[in-house]
């Protein structure tokens, strides 16, 4: 299940670098809330004519599994590090927005669907939360 939230992050990096979902393999590893919040992120960037370049940091873990469910779930909390992460406009960096922590929580919903692989199904950024 981490495969597929690390999988996300990674296709979503590719997205806001060039403000296109068009060849990524997003639909790969995100469905259903998670991916209308990816799309939304990248639909935001190209109307304010922003691109994001970097690295983000990562330190996903699993903090809930549910192998008995309908499909069986899993919970990810993470902190997302933007220390190597820049928005820029036109080639000028643009700053975060006022408040804005360089590490902040996320949090994630898996599901492991018939095919066998885990997708996520529901992202929140919790920008508002140091870790």
């Amino acid at each position: 299940m981490l495969a597929a939230y690390e999988g996300m992050w990674r296709e979503l990096a590719v997205a806001v670098q060039k403000a296109s979902e068009e060849g990524t393999r997003i639909e790969d590893y995100a469905s259903g809330e998670a991916l209308a919040t990816v799309r939304r992120d990248v639909r935001t960037m190209r109307e304010a004519g922003t691109r994001a370049n970097g690295r983000l940091g990562h330190e996903p873990k699993v903090t809930k599994m549910d192998p008995g469910a309908s499909p069986p779930t899993a919970t990810v909390r993470d902190c997302v590090d933007l220390k190597d992460w820049e928005t820029t406009r036109d080639g000028t960096p643009v700053p975060l927005p006022s408040g804005q922590p360089m590490r902040y929580r996320t949090t994630a919903q898996v599901e492991q669907w018939d095919d066998g692989r885990w997708r996520v199904i529901t992202y929140t950024q919790h920008g508002e939360q140091t870790c």
